[in-house]
């Protein structure tokens, strides 16, 4: 894929919890057990990132807009993520293990928040540092691609992105 820029330029609380914990027991036994497991999960790969001192940091997938298939977003998210993880900046959490998180957390984007939020939210669980978010697009022959780096912590944007490719992909 040709793009206006390199590749290297493309980077880009426990109150929400007191709910659940108040509404009734079983839920949170529920949740406990889950973030216990989840713990587990990114066990392994936290001993790895410690050795690094890197920032860790987890790419979400693309959302699909004009016309484009989720299955194509992923797809370029995956590629994304192989040239991101390039540059070595940063402890990229694998996919694999952020999806069974997320899953088992029972996070799920929606329209009621906006993708910063979502992607904030998402990084707490899965305790990294920095959120990438963004969409993938197609206007007329024209693909672009829209990235955002959100600090997990602070809650702020602090890189975008976009590039864009005329012509077939």
């Amino acid at each position: 894929m040709t793009t206006s820029q390199p590749v290297s330029r493309i980077i880009p609380s426990m109150n929400e919890f007191h709910g659940l914990f108040t509404r009734n027991q079983t839920g949170m036994r529920r949740l406990l057990g889950a973030l216990t497991f989840a713990g587990a999960l990114l066990g392994s790969w936290a001993s790895s990132h410690a050795a690094t001192n890197k920032p860790t940091c987890a790419i979400l997938t693309f959302d699909a807009k004009g016309g484009l298939s989720v299955e194509e977003c992923a797809l370029l998210a995956d590629r994304y993520m192989v040239e991101f993880d390039r540059l070595g900046q940063y402890m990229l959490l694998p996919r694999a293990k952020m999806n069974e998180v997320l899953k088992m957390q029972e996070f799920s984007r929606s329209d009621n928040c906006s993708a910063s939020d979502c992607a904030i939210e998402a990084g707490k669980l899965l305790s990294v540092r920095h959120m990438v978010y963004g969409s993938v697009g197609k206007i007329g022959n024209m693909f672009t691609l829209n990235t955002f780096m959100v600090n997990v912590e602070h809650g702020g944007t602090e890189k975008r992105a976009t590039t864009d490719h005329e012509g077939r992909i």
